[in-house]
C-alpha cells in the first residue's frame, strides 16, 4: 500500500488554495507533516481520507482513488467527535463496523490511561478525549494511520506511551502525522514533509534534517545584521544575537563565508552544531523562504 497524490490544489470558498498543485508519494512507515498554520496539513489529511474532495488533481490509496477505500484510512481529526452520548465502549462498537479491531491493543491503552469505557465522552478533559481517541485510532488496523495534531493536549507521559505504540505498530502501516509539536514527532518520524501555503517546501529523511545547513556562532566588533550578511552572498534562514554573540543558520557556502569573514572581520566565526530540533525549524524556515520567494 502506499500514497499516491497527483496535481492535488483545493481552496474554500474561491479563497487562496489551501493546498497548490501538490504531487507527492508516501510509503508506508512514520511520516511528519510539518509547517505553520494555514500551510495546508489538515487540508491535505482530509482530501486523502476522503472527508472532502479536491478542485484538482487525486489521491490514490494502493490503485484505487480514496472515495473507493475508505475504510483502508482511519482519520483522527484535531477535534474528533461522536454520535450524541457516546462513550469509549460504543465507538469501540460503532469502529468495529468498519475496520479490524485490534483487542490487545485497545484493552492495554486503556489500562494504561485508567479510561472509564462507559462514561460520555463529552464529560471527559480535553488530555482524555485525546487518549480515549487515540486508543480507539491505534486499534483500529486500517493499513493507513492520519492523525491530525494527535499529540496535543498529551501530558509528557502520555505522550511518550503514544509514541511508543506508533513506534510498535505495523511497519507495513503508513502513518502521517501533522503536528506543530516538532520537538515529539522528531524522534519518531522517519520522514518529513514540510508544507508552506499548500506547496512541498521539503521532503527529507530523518538523517536530511540541515544537511546542507550550518549553524554559526560570531563576534563581530560592529553591529552586524542579517541584511548584512546576505550582502555578501549567504543564504541566511535564521538570525539570532544574544549579548555579544551573533547566531546564525546559513546554506552551507564556504566561498560566501570566507567573503563574508574578508568584508567584516569577525573576532570568532565558527561552524556549531544543530540539535534535531533546531535543524527542523531551520528546514521549516528554509521551506517559507523558497515558497515566498516563488510567489515574489
Amino acid at each position: 500500500m502506499q500514497i499516491e497524490i497527483e496535481k492535488l490544489s483545493k481552496s474554500y470558498d474561491g479563497r487562496a488554495k489551501a493546498i497548490d498543485g501538490l504531487s507527492v508519494r508516501i510509503n508506508p512507515g512514520i511520516t511528519a507533516l510539518v509547517g505553520e498554520n494555514g500551510a495546508g496539513k489538515s487540508t491535505l489529511l482530509r482530501l486523502i481520507a476522503g472527508v472532502i474532495d479536491p478542485d484538482e488533481g487525486e489521491v490514490i490509496l494502493g490503485d484505487c482513488p480514496s472515495k473507493e477505500k475508505k475504510t483502508s484510512v482511519f482519520f483522527l481529526p484535531d477535534d474528533p467527535f461522536g454520535p450524541v452520548g457516546s462513550t469509549i465502549r460504543s465507538m469501540r462498537r460503532l469502529y468495529d463496523n468498519f475496520y479490524f479491531f485490534d483487542e490487545s491493543i485497545f484493552n492495554s491503552c486503556i489500562a494504561h490511561f485508567s479510561l472509564p469505557l462507559d462514561k460520555r465522552l463529552t464529560s471527559f478533559s480535553k488530555g482524555m478525549r485525546r487518549q480515549a481517541y487515540l486508543s480507539l485510532a491505534l486499534s483500529c488496523s486500517a493499513p493507513i494511520l492520519l492523525l491530525d495534531e494527535a499529540f496535543d493536549g498529551l501530558d509528557p507521559l502520555s505522550l511518550s506511551f503514544i509514541k511508543d505504540r506508533l513506534i510498535d505498530l505495523d511497519p507495513g502501516k503508513i502513518v502521517l502525522i501533522a503536528s506543530h509539536n516538532t520537538e515529539a514527532i522528531k524522534s519518531i518520524a522517519e520522514r518529513f514533509l514540510l508544507l508552506y501555503k499548500g506547496k512541498l517546501g521539503e521532503d527529507k529523511g530523518t538523517g536530511d534534517l540541515g544537511k546542507n545547513l550550518v549553524k554559526y556562532q560570531a563576534i563581530f566588533s560592529a553591529i552586524v545584521k542579517k541584511e548584512d550578511l546576505e550582502a555578501y552572498g549567504l543564504d541566511v534562514i535564521m538570525f539570532n544575537k544574544l549579548g555579544s554573540i551573533t547566531s546564525f543558520v546559513a546554506v552551507e557556502d564556504e566561498a560566501a563565508l570566507e567573503k563574508m569573514k574578508e568584508g567584516l572581520h569577525p573576532s570568532l566565526c565558527e561552524a556549531v552544531a544543530m540539535s534535531e530540533s533546531e535543524a527542523l525549524s531551520a528546514e521549516l524556515s528554509l521551506a517559507k523562504k523558497k515558497g515566498g520567494n516563488e510567489n515574489e
